[in-house]
């Protein structure tokens, strides 16, 4: 799958999964967020919601937790 399959929706829905997986793996929002290029207060918004999550972010997120994408994003039916 594709940054451009996943759709926007699942994208924002997969804060929670992601906030799960950062635990798991001992990974700080500022070593999330330079992993991906983008800032630290950027990965806060978008993390509290405050921005929206973008797909091609997520995508990368998954591979550097190296967790698959589905694991990702949220099941249809599910917030």
């Amino acid at each position: 799958m594709t940054a451009n399959e996943l759709p926007e929706a699942a994208a924002r829905g997969s804060t929670d999964a992601i906030r799960r997986r950062m635990r798991t793996a001992g990974v700080t929002q500022r070593q999330l967020a330079k992993a991906i290029g983008i800032s630290r207060s950027t990965m806060r918004r978008r993390l509290n919601g405050e921005r929206e999550m973008r797909a091609a972010d997520v995508l990368k997120i998954a591979r550097f937790l190296e967790v698959p994408l589905t694991d990702l994003i949220p099941d249809e039916g599910q917030p």
